[in-house]
């Protein structure tokens, strides 16, 4: 009889607890005998899994993470009109605030971004804000290091109070916490700090690169010579505002924009179409419309998922061959803990124990690298015009961080399960006779991740190598469509402050004066550098239609001259007169015509569009030319888009871009000699020596756009070359723990008469048919990749000879100078002291 103790059960779990912790602490004492091959191993694995944990954390800012910074962020939503094309449009403030009656929401409030000057005298800078309504910090649960939001009656007109982010407070007040209370002068008028937001809340959207909130009722302070900004408050046609909410408990999103959907009839979209619904999306940066839902850019993703994935592939390869050879050495400890009563598994789990140790300290490193990476990556490939920061968060956190505990646990059994099998396995008695007691197993395994190392090498490679060749062919053939080698941009900054749009009209106007005595070819304004991706929008639609039929159209202000200067080929009709100036004509792309006139000229028919500024009825344009179209990139796909004649400067200040990366002031288009750049300089300073000039050719322009095109697939022939390193060290690896195994028969064999080159050829000969399958398969791979990447080579074919021989040729290289020291290694054996072992 048999009788089971009751506390006895209760210890198991300590026991098992007891006994896993044994393993660990055997298994950091077992690396202290082998620092380098643990160090190396850690650092390769670390590294790998720093790549995929930083594109982990890139692609979970862009694609589900909320905003920080926000309680319950899973509740806050952001609305948009959704117009009759299904396209999303911005509210107005004031249809923005009716959202309020929706019982689907707790709360709403809008914000609308807007650039303003803080300071006074020499002192002033631009600095973007962002105009607030509503109860905004109390909807999101915004978090403030001092003071507080803004209270219900600062909501209304005249309120002057601004609360400030934590960098611009600890940037321009010291972190002091006195600035409470403090004024500060912004667009000329005193405002007083009454918060500073939490450092958290001002990494991301929608606080991200702003230096002060504001309420939207102080939009008639900011501009009060504007009447558009007058009106913001009660005429429901000016836009643009964007609106969040919170969820009502219990209501899902889809509820909400079921009852939105109904509140939106009679709400007029900035387009001019009367809205059909509500689009209700989350906080995350890919929700919002329009961004990155594109199928390129998630595919491009997808590509980079892949790549990171092979390469991490190719480092558990070459860390389970370190460990192979590794295990080969430790059979007699294996064998004598066997032949003591050491069951399989638990030996098993003790070497696994070992590679799950070495993965999670390489996960460390990995999430150290996925804090700074991203940030270098940024700083690199960026355009010289961004802030050098993400507009979401791109900080690991717990998800990242479990995304890299699980990869190292993959690791571990990627590379430590086979090994740990094998080891199990070895013969004992042999090992005892001094014989190899490792099975014949461990020699295909040994193959078989070579060729696996080999083949992963090819297929990075050759598809990078096709990408760069498709970027270069690319590069060489792009056509902008203007004259670029001999013209030059030149940016007017004008002072903060001062300049109204009269002003500026007349500045540009003595400018233009100015420039055209001197001996140039050509000279011409535009409202956008020819290289610029912004462009204005307007609401546009043909005779005939009504505003439900309206479409967004982009269009370019630019001078008479412009086209001309740029050499933008005339398709029909004319280039503008300065006749044309006065009547506000326009000159439509061969997009455009093609779209909207298809089949007929549409020199000297009409359109309406939707005027900027205050006026909101639509206004009829002429068309008397129709050029070629233009790109700005190579990739650029080409839109229905239209110039209109203005005088210089007239829209300096009548468009408030969303992006403060646009530039508000006309650009000066050239044709003429470097010098004649200085004295267009020393022209605007005795109009106003505060205006700052700089000039820009535009051949450095087209290159500097053309270098970022090449930065993603010069990071994908980064990766292939890193695998690369990596597979060549792993057949260095082989090559050398097979000279160890084998140094008595090679001995023998020398002793017997074998001359150096038969010692290489037995060395290389037993690996060689590994390489040769992963060389078949990395070609054979490297076909079905290039198929998927065919429409990114822009020209260069799929088979393309020259990549494959190129890459094949680079791989034999690379084999032989890392089999050329352990074979050379061999040929130096003593043959006196092998048979002396025997």
């Amino acid at each position: 009889m048999i009788i089971r103790s009751e506390g006895s059960s209760r210890m198991r779990p300590l026991h098992a607890l007891e006994s896993l912790w044994l393993d660990v602490v055997y298994a950091a004492r077992s690396f202290r005998t082998q620092l380098g091959m643990a160090a190396t191993i850690v650092l390769v694995l670390g590294a790998v899994i720093g790549l995929n944990t930083t594109l982990f954390t890139v692609l979970a800012g862009i694609a589900w993470r909320p905003w920080p910074g926000v309680s319950n962020p899973n509740e806050v939503v952001r609305l948009y009109l959704r117009d009759p094309s299904g396209q999303a449009s911005g509210f107005s403030l004031v249809d923005a605030l009716a959202l309020s009656r929706a019982e689907s929401l707790a709360s709403v409030a809008a914000m609308r971004q807007e650039t303003v000057r803080v300071g006074a005298g020499d002192a002033v800078s631009a600095r973007s804000a962002l105009m607030v309504s509503g109860d905004f910090f109390g909807l999101l649960g915004v978090r403030f290091a001092h003071g507080r939001g803004f209270l219900d009656q600062e909501n209304q007109v005249g309120a002057a109070v601004a609360v400030i982010s934590h960098a611009y407070w600890q940037s321009s007040f010291g972190g002091n916490p006195a600035v409470l209370g403090s004024p500060m002068q912004i667009n000329d008028t005193p405002f007083t700090i009454v918060g500073v937001i939490a450092a958290d809340f001002g990494s991301a959207e929608p606080a991200y690169d702003k230096s002060v909130f504001l309420p939207a009722a102080a939009y008639p302070l900011l501009n009060p010579q504007e009447p558009a900004y007058r009106s913001l408050l009660r005429d429901s046609t000016q836009c643009c505002a964007d609106v969040i909410g919170r969820l009502a408990p219990g209501v899902t999103p889809a509820r909400a924009q079921a009852e939105l959907d109904v509140l939106s009839r009679g709400v007029a979209s900035f387009s001019g179409n009367p809205a059909t619904g509500i689009i209700v999306t989350g906080t995350s940066f890919a929700s919002q419309p329009g961004r990155v839902d594109s199928a390129q850019a998630w595919a491009t993703a997808a590509l980079l998922i892949v790549a990171l994935l092979l390469v991490w592939l190719i480092a558990c390869a070459n860390v389970g061959n370190l460990l192979l050879s590794r295990a080969a050495g430790r059979v007699g400890e294996i064998g004598t803990r066997l032949a003591l009563g050491g069951s399989r598994g638990r030996i098993v789990r003790q070497l696994l124990i070992e590679g799950f140790i070495l993965a999670l300290v390489s996960a460390a490193i990995g999430v150290a690298v996925a804090f700074q990476l991203p940030f270098v990556v940024f700083r690199i490939v960026a355009d010289p015009g961004t802030t050098g920061f993400f507009p979401f968060s791109v900080v690991p956190d717990a998800a990242v961080t479990t995304y890299a505990v699980l990869l190292a646990a993959a690791s571990a059994i990627a590379f430590g399960l086979a090994p740990a099998l094998l080891v199990t396995r070895a013969d004992i008695v042999e090992w005892l006779k001094g014989r190899d007691a490792m099975p014949t197993r461990t020699f295909h395994l040994r193959g078989a991740l070579l060729a696996v190392q080999t083949s992963v090498s090819i297929v990075l490679l050759v598809s990078a190598s096709l990408l760069i060749r498709g970027v270069q062919r690319q590069a060489g053939e792009f056509d902008p469509g203007f004259r670029v080698d001999d013209v030059t941009s030149v940016r007017f900054e004008l002072p903060e402050g001062v300049y109204d749009r009269a002003r500026a009209v007349d500045f540009f106007d003595q400018v233009a004066q100015g420039v055209s005595a001197l001996p140039l070819q050509a000279a011409a304004f535009a409202s956008y550098d020819p290289f610029s991706r912004f462009r204005n929008g307007t609401a546009f639609h043909l005779p005939g239609q009504d505003l439900r039929q309206a479409q967004m159209v982009f269009f370019t202000n630019v001078s008479a001259d412009y086209l001309r200067a740029l050499d933008v080929p005339l398709r029909s009709g004319r280039y503008f007169n300065t006749g044309d100036i006065e009547r506000e004509s326009v000159i439509v792309n061969e997009a455009m015509a093609r779209q909207y006139w298809p089949n007929e000229n549409p020199v000297g028919k009409t359109f309406l569009m939707r005027p900027r500024g205050p006026v909101n009825e639509m206004v009829t344009r002429e068309i008397v030319g129709v050029v070629g179209d233009v790109r700005v990139t190579p990739s650029t796909t080409v839109r229905p888009m239209f110039y209109q004649a203005t005088r210089p400067g007239s829209d300096v200040y009548g468009f408030i871009s969303r992006d403060p990366r646009a530039s508000q002031a006309p650009v000066l288009v050239i044709r003429g000699t470097a010098d004649l750049v200085q004295t267009i300089g020393r022209i605007a300073a005795r109009v106003d020596p505060r205006v700052r000039v700089q000039a820009t050719p535009l051949s450095d322009s087209r290159d500097a756009m053309l270098q970022t095109a090449r930065w993603g697939p010069i990071l994908a022939a980064t990766l292939g070359l890193f695998a690369l390193a990596l597979t060549t060290v792993g057949v260095s690896g082989v090559f050398a723990y097979a000279v160890r195994q084998r140094r008595r028969e090679i001995g023998v064999r020398m002793a017997l008469g074998a001359p150096p080159s038969a010692v290489v050829h037995l060395i290389l000969s037993r690996h060689a048919r590994a390489l040769g399958v992963g060389l078949a398969l990395g070609l054979a791979g490297s076909v079905a990749a290039s198929m998927i990447l065919r429409y990114r080579l822009h020209g260069v074919s799929p088979f393309d000879p020259a990549t494959y021989l190129s890459v094949a040729t680079l791989l034999v290289v690379c084999g032989m100078a890392a089999g050329f020291v352990p074979a050379r290694r061999a040929t130096r054996i003593n043959p006196l002291e092998t048979l002396r072992d025997l």
